[in-house]
């Protein structure tokens, strides 16, 4: 049975610090010209939308967040106790990550512009958020391929992949989610599933999980998995 410290977990990670924060430093940036209150105003606006985050948190907790939650014995969740499925390669797009990335980088990049000329300080509030956006944009953006042998992330900064043998180490998130599959010095991220699309969905999850599951692949959980980027798994060549 699940207690409430994952669901708190989960509403702060995912609805405060990912989406209400972030807009509160927005809505302040914008704000911001010519204005004497800019504290009394960033501190209204971050209290305002970090509430507003709370209730995005607890909206998605429900509708994905429990049945994407690890149990304590297995933490890559119910992809573990998926069944494999057959070497057939997948493949789902990720395409809807670059359009939510390139509205966060536009919309903060005007921000700063609109912001710097008054308040130069101030517009680097804008600096962390707009570097998500830029890792959602080069990162997450494109198409992920898996079959039995390997899995490939195929994204505007180009192609990487690992082997399913070489992997040593999967990260998940506070829901249990593997977001980096590890092979030694090698890291290879993975798109959350918000932002898979296409008929392969099921079909992947299935795969990733017997994957982890059937080679007993150790599993950690990762408060900074959603930061991570890709090393020593870039793919020159075309896939056999």
């Amino acid at each position: 049975m699940q207690g409430p410290i994952p669901m708190v977990r989960y509403v702060l990670v995912n609805g405060v610090g990912r989406w209400g924060l972030p807009t509160g430093v927005l809505f302040t940036l914008l704000q911001s010209r010519g204005s004497d209150d800019i504290v009394v105003r960033a501190a209204v606006n971050l209290a305002s939308f970090g509430v507003a985050g709370v209730f995005f948190g607890l909206v998605t907790w429900r509708s994905r967040g429990r049945q994407h939650l690890a149990p304590a014995a297995s933490p890559v969740g119910p992809l573990a106790a998926s069944a494999p499925i057959s070497g057939s390669s997948v493949e789902v797009s990720t395409a809807r990550a670059g359009v939510i990335g390139a509205a966060l980088v536009i919309l903060l990049g005007a921000a700063m512009v609109f912001t710097f000329r008054e308040n130069p300080v101030l517009s680097v509030l804008a600096l962390l958020p707009l570097a998500v956006g830029v890792r959602t944009i080069v990162v997450l953006a494109g198409k992920i391929r898996a079959d039995h042998r390997e899995i490939e992330l195929r994204t505007v900064a180009g192609r990487f992949a690992l082997m399913w043998k070489d992997v040593t180490e999967v990260d998940v998130d506070q829901n249990g989610t593997p977001l980096l599959l590890s092979a030694g010095g090698r890291r290879l991220p993975l798109p959350d599933r918000l932002y898979w699309s296409g008929t392969g969905k099921a079909a992947l999850e299935r795969l990733i999980g017997a994957q982890i599951s059937g080679r007993n692949i150790p599993s950690r959980q990762n408060k900074w998995v959603h930061y991570s980027w890709p090393r020593g798994v870039r793919r020159d060549s075309p896939a056999g």
